[in-house]
């Protein structure tokens, strides 16, 4: 059930700060949050929306770049964004609803669950939403009326989801200890392959055409470091077929983030990844095919970075900046 209520709208406006980031990517322009970013998306047409920390603030940019709050309940959100901008839908790993809002008219509505929510994604064709829930099922959702089709059962609580560019299956992060990686045919609601990965997978991005799954995986070694891995799944042959090392600085616990293009990988960490004498929150891995080149510094030199965000039409990445509350957008190759 849908629940429709108008919320009060906060507005204001965006502090727009440019910031030189020579040999890097080229900085489209930083914005001011009102306080630390937790997650963002990009539109195709440009609009883009970031989520705040504690807050239950949805900060909203048009394509005239100037921006306003909305104000939901207080937490910690993921958010999509349908192609054009016009709806924005948001979950936290803690609640058992799902916000719409139509950012136009500020209308907010309210879905509920029987669980707790831990990962959303909507298809490509925007036709069907995926809930994951935290008694280890993955909900399946019609985007227009939200009638719920079923549910498919799965070996552990769903941690990440991607969807192919044609909207027929999602590829979902899963198992007792976090590293299976499910092949779900969405219409028949059904598994239909598995993959292993080295650790447990925390992100995943899906190659444009389909063909590739990336994924950010960790595992404890017998020492009891952290080994942080890259590692590169070929949905038609089923299995993994690269993995490349993650050398984040300290030893402090991370957050990844991970988007990919057609000709690169791009990876975010909430503690700065390290390229040979170099520190950088968005570390670029070039692609050849399906394989992996050396990581390149891209972005957020000597920081960290949290949320990423791409948009494949107009070249650009979103990132929420971990060292001031604001999220940048830089142009990418």
């Amino acid at each position: 059930m849908i629940k429709n209520s108008n919320r009060a709208v906060l507005c204001a406006a965006a502090a727009l700060v440019v910031v030189a980031s020579p040999a890097l990517a080229q900085n489209l322009g930083t914005f001011a949050l009102p306080a630390a970013g937790v997650d963002i998306a990009i539109a195709r047409s440009g609009a883009a929306v970031a989520t705040i920390s504690g807050s239950g603030l949805l900060w909203v940019q048009d394509s005239t770049e100037t921006g306003r709050t909305i104000t939901l309940d207080p937490n910690d959100y993921s958010v999509v964004l349908t192609r054009d901008g016009s709806i924005a839908r948001l979950q936290s790993a803690t609640s058992k609803s799902m916000y719409e809002v139509q950012l136009a008219s500020d209308l907010v509505s309210l879905r509920s669950y029987s669980a707790d929510t831990t990962v959303l994604a909507v298809t490509p064709d925007e036709k069907t939403i995926l809930t994951g829930l935290v008694d280890n099922t993955l909900l399946v959702t019609t985007a227009e009326l939200y009638v719920d089709l079923g549910t498919v059962a799965l070996e552990g609580v769903p941690r990440a989801v991607v969807i192919s560019p044609n909207s027929k299956f999602a590829f979902v992060a899963t198992g007792v200890a976090g590293n299976k990686l499910v092949k779900i045919n969405i219409s028949k609601r059904t598994i239909v392959q598995k993959m292993r990965s080295a650790g447990a997978i925390s992100r995943l991005a899906i190659a444009p055409n389909g063909a590739f799954i990336y994924a950010t995986v960790s595992r404890t070694l017998s020492d009891g470091s952290t080994r942080h891995t890259l590692e590169v799944f070929d949905v038609a042959r089923g299995s993994r077929v690269q993995s490349r090392k993650i050398q984040v600085a300290g030893g402090q616990p991370t957050t990844f983030d991970i988007e990919a293009s057609k000709s690169s990988i791009y990876l975010s960490s909430t503690q700065p990844l390290v390229v040979g004498s170099r520190e950088a929150g968005v570390i670029r891995f070039p692609l050849s095919t399906s394989t992996l080149g050396s990581p390149k510094v891209f972005a957020n030199p000597a920081t960290g970075a949290g949320a990423l965000a791409i948009n494949l039409t107009t070249k650009k990445l979103g990132v929420v900046n971990t060292a001031s509350p604001s999220v940048t957008f830089v142009k990418i190759p």
